[in-house]
This record gives structure tokens, C-alpha cells and sequence, in this order.
């Protein structure tokens, strides 16, 4: 007896699943290249980005 999976996700619940695994990426790559960049003032720059925005 086979059984198969049947597609249920729309367009929309794609896209979401998309994005998210766009933005949960950049989340958890790009401060490891920053801080094998920058170094330590890594931390700095993530502080000052911060205020930015908190400011805009």
C-alpha cells in the first residue's frame, strides 16, 4: 500500500516560507562575515546600526 503526499500549499504560504528562510538566513550568516571581518567592533557596529534605527 503507497501513499503519497499531496500538495497543499498555496501560493501564498510559499512565498511566506520563502521569505522567511531569506531573512532567516541573513540573520545567522551575515554577523559571521561581519565578525570575521570587523572583529570585535562587530558588536560596535551592530550597536550603532541599532540606535539608526531606533532614531528613525
Amino acid at each position: 500500500m503507497r501513499k503519497t503526499l499531496e500538495r497543499s500549499l498555496g501560493f501564498w504560504s510559499v512565498l511566506s516560507v520563502s521569505i522567511g528562510a531569506m531573512i532567516g538566513a541573513e540573520l545567522f550568516v551575515l554577523p559571521g562575515i561581519a565578525a570575521a571581518k570587523a572583529g570585535p567592533a562587530v558588536i560596535v557596529s551592530y550597536f550603532l546600526a541599532g540606535l539608526i534605527v531606533l532614531t528613525r
